[in-house]
């Protein structure tokens, strides 16, 4: 299908009561400023923020061909309203949603989201280190919360998070469900990848070829966990890498295309232990062709506080805790007689685990077969 230009939609927007169809927003108000009509861009939508009463809503308008968009959308509400979980917005897919230059095209009204997107967000609390590593702990437990449902949004980078705060709460909202994964979609391709500084530069090569996967978000969440921990230790960072004008944070697809040489790799790996186990594991990533071979984020980070510094200092504990085997000495044999050597491993007993039946077994098994070597 064949989408409208972004004039045309904001002309038909413009007149909302003789263009839009939708029953909900067709006595709707657009959101205006002194430059005209508010819209923004998305990559396959323009958005035009909307009000009913009190309500205010966002509405979605197609200027590219979105993959069985009704069949996806309808899925997803279905699912998402199973699961009963808080990190997106209600929304509905209008089949005959507005009118534009004589042709009725599809549009999806959406609850509107509050708050700042995470850039913005990290912009605004960037001297306020808690404030960040309270936002990365709540992006942890989303993660981990969207992984137990086999949920992948797919196009995971900071415009498409708004963070909320009330008071000491943080909450975030996922929004744009154009490339969302759900376990019905197992076979659909991966025809969105979004942008390449939060992308595997294997999966946006690939996007043509590749099936969509529950673990497309699992190289951008570790970006991202990444990102805000960084800025919380060094709020330098927003100026040293250009955040003002910079597509991603902190990472670019440079960075992931040839690691050893980033600045950005370099600088944090400076940083405290979290930051360079996080790095660590990213980097390897880097070298890898496969991103179905990557692991959920919080079976890195989580430990018992979800700290990972608390749970490599559990393990450093552990392993010092458990002390060394004992090894079963048996003298080299001076000579080749095969006999000689019976005779030295029968006159050693075995440890003291091995002495069970099953084991006895074994060591005699062992002599048989010396003997008919």
């Amino acid at each position: 299908m064949k989408y409208p230009l972004s004039t045309d939609y904001q002309t038909a927007v413009k007149y909302c009561k003789r263009f839009v169809l939708d029953p909900v927003l067709v006595n709707s108000m657009p959101q205006q400023n002194k430059y005209g009509l508010v819209m923004y861009s998305g990559g396959y939508t323009r958005v035009f923020p909307m009000t009913v009463g009190l309500e205010k809503y966002a509405l979605r308008c197609w200027i590219a061909d979105v993959y069985e968009a009704e069949y996806r959308y309808k899925s997803i509400k279905k699912y998402l309203n199973a699961c009963k979980i808080n990190y997106f917005v209600s929304f509905d897919y209008v089949k005959k949603g507005i009118l534009v230059n004589g042709i009725i095209y599809p549009v999806l009204r959406m609850e509107w989201a509050e708050g700042l997107d995470l850039k913005e967000f990290i912009r605004k609390h960037l001297t306020q280190a808690d404030i960040l590593k309270q936002t990365a702990k709540t992006f942890l437990h989303m993660t981990k919360e969207l992984h137990a449902h086999k949920i992948a949004h797919g196009d995971l980078q900071h415009e498409n998070i708004m963070v909320q705060k009330k008071g000491n709460h943080i909450q975030l909202v996922l929004i744009d469900y154009d490339s969302l994964y759900i376990p019905d979609f197992i076979d659909m391709p991966d025809h969105i990848v979004g942008l390449p500084a939060f992308q595997h530069p294997t999966r946006i090569g690939k996007a043509k070829q590749a099936l969509a996967s529950e673990k497309m978000d699992y190289f951008s969440e570790l970006i991202i966990y990444i990102s805000l921990m960084a800025f919380a230790e060094r709020p330098d960072c927003w100026d040293i890498f250009n955040l003002e004008i910079s597509e991603g944070l902190i990472f670019n697809e440079k960075d992931f295309e040839c690691p050893e040489q980033s600045k950005a790799f370099s600088l944090l790996k400076q940083l405290s232990h979290p930051i360079r186990v996080g790095v660590d594991l990213l980097k390897s990533y880097c070298k890898q062709t496969d991103i179905s071979l990557f692991i959920p984020i919080e079976q890195v980070i989580y430990g018992a506080d979800d700290s990972l510094t608390k749970m490599f200092d559990k393990f450093e504990a552990f392993s010092k805790s458990v002390p060394p085997p004992k090894r079963h000495h048996v003298p080299k044999v001076k000579n080749d007689n095969i006999n000689q050597l019976i005779q030295n491993i029968k006159q050693y007993s075995p440890p003291e685990k091995a002495k069970q039946p099953k084991q006895e077994y074994g060591v005699d098994q062992l002599i048989n077969n010396i003997q008919y070597v």
